[in-house]
């Protein structure tokens, strides 16, 4: 962030989810402006557009079947942990 006043405050705001509202919209507005000046952001935004499936091309998969449905299952191993999503 460029504005080195308004990196100070918001590395300065309490990591609560008590936040008043304007320090709420300055979060908002720090997080726009990161996001919209960010390269790989806007590569991702392109990617999606184009129809990129990050799933597919990142996880490892299986194929479960429940009666007559099939299922992709994509999963990750974490620290020795197996988490899934459909």
């Amino acid at each position: 962030m460029p504005d080195k006043s308004e990196r100070s405050y918001l590395l300065g705001l309490p990591t609560s989810f008590n936040l008043a509202p304007e320090a709420v919209d300055r979060v908002r507005a720090a997080a726009h402006q990161v996001l919209t000046r960010s390269p790989e952001f806007q590569r991702l935004l392109r990617d999606l557009k184009e129809g990129h499936d990050f799933v597919k091309d990142s996880f490892p998969s299986a194929v479960c079947q429940i009666g007559n449905t099939s299922f992709q299952i994509f999963y990750e191993i974490i620290k020795g942990e197996i988490y899934y999503f459909l």
